[in-house]
């Protein structure tokens, strides 16, 4: 029971929206991992307001989706 009740928490918080975006975000491997790409560029970005920081670095390992995410909302998904 304790199982299936955290199962539905995460599925729930997964599926919240956390941003939106007005460009596709190319999240494909052969982009993240070769150069600088607006995924990588938005998620620094989202980084560094969260934290108030003045830089983020982040690891292209981390962006697994190997796709285009078109223009919109975005999930934890």
């Amino acid at each position: 029971a304790l199982a299936r009740q955290y199962g539905r928490d995460v599925e729930q918080r997964l599926g919240e929206t956390v941003g939106e975006t007005t460009v596709p975000l190319d999240a494909r491997g052969e982009t993240v991992r070769r150069g600088e790409s607006n995924l990588g560029n938005f998620a620094a970005d989202a980084v560094r307001a969260a934290l108030g920081a003045d830089a983020a670095m982040l690891n292209a390992g981390g962006f697994r989706l190997n796709r285009v995410l078109g223009p919109g909302p975005l999930s934890r998904r």
